[in-house]
């Protein structure tokens, strides 16, 4: 779907024998979407830096999301002449 953000899979942490990991989630976004979900998470930011509370593991998520690369389409090949 052209004009979709797909998040980039994060690593996955491991505890002990591995047993403990973090699941990994993949969102597709819209461009709209991803615009309303970058402006809630700098305003929550916000309100954290207005309370005096750390904003890093907030950064790290908005980063995330912004620098989220762009699914390309499928391309066929020899369709552009149909």
């Amino acid at each position: 779907m052209p004009g979709t953000t797909r998040l980039p899979r994060s690593r996955r942490f491991q505890k002990g024998g591995g047993s403990d990991r973090m699941d990994e989630k993949i969102l597709t976004l819209t461009d709209f979407e991803q615009r309303v979900l970058v402006r809630g998470m700098n305003e929550f930011r916000n309100d954290l830096i207005q309370d005096g509370k750390p904003t890093e593991d907030v950064d790290h998520v908005i980063l995330k999301v912004i620098d989220a690369p762009t699914k390309k389409g499928r391309r066929w090949p020899g369709r552009e002449t149909r």
